[in-house]
């Protein structure tokens, strides 16, 4: 599982211009790369779905840039869900580590995953109850292409001791194309039921921020995610660091590749 928090923005331009953002790499427009995702949106209780409908509308036009056609499968359905990260298990805030443009990716050392065995799986269960719960109880009828994405006022529940080591994490996605799935140190694939569908949860707090700059790829850089990609430090990338920008982020050949192969 992969975790993304707010990045930097960068870019050449002035962030408030009222123009339309230039490519951030002159004569990077995708050519001759498509790709249709069908999405299903649930949203938690307080996340006005009509709101969420528009953000997704300006959202489509970023992906559509990338090459990326995304087809809701019908208006924003509610779920009752709160918050995907919720239980009664501590995590130390530095299993939650940080990096440069405010990336994270939680639990890479193989040592870390497998430290404390079937203790730390059963932390695991407890902290991700909520959003463990809510993969399993999954579409089969949805196309097989098919991301969902669960936007809740916030993602880790109020009463949860993970809120200060998580407090910065804007939206996280888990995919049986990325693997290992991790988060907050812990080794989550022995525990996602099998046939769960990509799934982006976001934090609608997070998502509803209006900033100077034109281009906000919170949500694209977590549908990348979802289709296989990993981070990447080139700060032009759509994988990279940084969350708003003034010019539109690129994605190149190689992970055009991961995409259409899985």
């Amino acid at each position: 599982m992969l975790l993304l928090l707010a990045g930097l923005a960068c870019g050449p331009g002035d962030p408030g211009a009222a123009s339309a953002p230039a490519p951030c790499r002159p004569g990077s427009a995708p050519a001759g790369h498509t790709r249709s995702v069908t999405l299903q949106v649930r949203v938690g209780p307080g996340v006005d779905p009509d709101a969420v409908q528009a953000r997704l509308d300006r959202d489509r036009e970023l992906a559509a840039w990338l090459g990326l056609s995304l087809v809701a499968d019908g208006p924003p359905r509610p779920v009752a869900l709160d918050a995907p990260i919720g239980g009664d298990s501590a995590i130390p805030a530095s299993d939650g580590r940080t990096a440069g443009g405010g990336s994270v990716d939680a639990g890479k050392g193989a040592g870390d995953r497998a430290a404390g065995g079937d203790d730390r799986a059963a932390r695991a269960r407890r902290l991700f109850a909520p959003a463990l719960g809510l993969l399993a109880d999954r579409d089969a009828a949805a196309p097989a292409d098919t991301v969902d994405i669960v936007v809740t006022r916030r993602l880790v529940a109020e009463q949860s001791s993970a809120g200060e080591a998580l407090a910065r994490l804007e939206a996280f996605t888990v995919s049986p194309r990325m693997a290992p799935a991790t988060a907050g140190g812990f080794d989550l694939s022995a525990l996602l039921p099998p046939g769960y569908r990509p799934t982006v949860f976001v934090s609608w707090r997070a998502w509803s921020q209006d900033r100077a700059a034109p281009v906000d790829s919170l949500l694209v850089h977590e549908l990348g995610h979802a289709l296989g990609l990993s981070h990447v430090d080139d700060p032009d990338n759509l994988m990279g660091p940084r969350r708003w920008s003034s010019c539109l982020p690129v994605i190149d050949e190689a992970q055009w590749e991961v995409i259409r192969s899985r």
